[in-house]
């Protein structure tokens, strides 16, 4: 008689993730991450910048069964997206908040300890707290890199030679989040400290979309409207001239919205109001589920090209949408062109993309319907968990 012998599971580990923020793509996948680890016998605690409301952060305690620290942590990066005379004082106020990732570390290391941590993953390259955590605890350090870095990209910092000599001798391994983020970083690190692990989704948390015809069809961006970079302007112009087709569509934007009178927002609702298109183009504000936001979509835009992965295109492409994104950053990698969607350069190919979804529903249907394959054939979270497991056993002694 033949006796089955069950597979072995793996070895149990702790990991303490540090994360720069409650909110945002690297918040979602860091946090879903932790949850699909699970699975592969690794618990997590989670360090954590000091932001976002008391509710959100009482929400990631509960998530992580009590293990999570909130405080300030020391962003190292110069942060372009700040006036150039803001800078100086950006940088200095973070240095004194944190000396320079170095007041809080007595805390940290005791919080370390308190749960035996294996090993530190550092959600980001901006912030210095992991590295010096796992140095003073003597065990492994992991980079999960979600930025473009170097001249002319959205992330720089100061001295850059001597910033990257210590990010490689502060980690045993870099993640590149997409094959654009890769190949960004290979200009400046070994190949061999490097791994391409993408960002992952709960592909089966979606309800796919059948689009049918229907008056308005309904195109949204998702981002923080604090994030200037992604560039809402352009879906403003973008709305506006679909509007003067005569296209029977609707315009939101989602995320969270800075004071009423921030200039970037400002300019954008006198804009919109000028052309009396209030109804047409709205701001919807934040929304925490964006299974909730797919289902409200028919059509995903995406204005900027400097993402250095796109979360929300898996996240639309698990729902069912077809994509038209600027072409650049991640969506290179994550929009097939005439398979999941479209790419665009000039606004004049974006509308021609818009005109041809919004009038064709089969073609919806049959871009969503790809793109729901790609998502879950190549980023659902728990296949990224298991390459994320596989390499801490990679890099962990012994």
């Amino acid at each position: 008689m033949l006796h089955t012998v069950p597979p072995a599971m793996p070895t149990k580990l702790h990991v303490t993730h540090v994360l720069n923020s409650t909110s945002g793509g690297s918040a979602a996948s860091t946090l879903q991450l932790i949850d699909a680890l699970k699975e592969h016998g690794v618990t997590s605690s989670l360090i954590c910048f000091e932001n976002g409301t008391p509710q959100i952060r009482q929400q990631i305690t509960d998530r992580l069964e009590g293990r999570a620290l909130f405080r300030p942590l020391f962003w190292t990066n110069k942060r372009i997206r700040t006036a150039a005379w803001k800078r100086p004082l950006v940088e200095g106020k973070s240095w004194l908040e944190t000396l320079g990732g170095k007041r809080f570390l007595k805390e940290f290391t005791a919080f370390a300890r308190s749960h035996s941590t294996d090993l530190i993953h550092s959600s980001t390259l901006v912030t210095a707290e992991g590295p010096l955590l796992a140095r003073k605890l003597g065990i492994p350090h992991l980079y999960h890199g979600r930025e473009l870095i170097g001249p002319g990209q959205p992330y720089q910092f100061y001295r850059f030679d001597r910033w990257v000599k210590q990010q490689l001798a502060a980690s045993s391994a870099i993640i590149a989040n997409s094959q654009v983020t890769l190949a960004n970083y290979k200009q400046f690190f070994p190949e061999q400290h490097l791994r391409y692990i993408p960002n992952g989704v709960p592909v089966n948390s979606f309800t796919p979309k059948f689009h049918e015809e229907r008056t308005p069809v309904v195109v949204g961006m998702v981002g923080n409207l604090t994030t200037r970079w992604k560039d809402h302007p352009r879906l403003v112009d973008l709305a506006l001239a679909c509007l003067e087709r005569g296209l029977p569509v609707e315009f939101r934007m989602y995320g969270q919205l800075p004071n009423p009178e921030d200039e970037y927002v400002r300019g954008m609702r006198e804009k919109i109001e000028k052309a009396g298109a209030e109804s047409q183009i709205r701001m919807m504000g934040f929304v925490s589920d964006p299974a909730l936001i797919m289902q409200e979509l028919d059509i995903l835009v995406h204005a900027t090209p400097h993402e250095s992965f796109g979360r929300i295109f898996v996240e639309a492409m698990a729902g069912g949408l077809p994509l038209v994104a600027a072409k650049g950053g991640g969506a290179l990698d994550l929009v097939r062109p005439n398979e999941t969607g479209y790419l665009f350069e000039t606004n004049s190919d974006a509308v021609e993309a818009l005109t041809r979804l919004v009038e064709q529903p089969d073609l919806r249907n049959q871009l969503g319907q790809t793109g729901r394959k790609v998502a879950e054939q190549e980023f659902e979270i728990h296949r990224v968990a298991e390459q994320v497991r596989a390499l801490y056993d990679e890099i962990l002694p012994g």
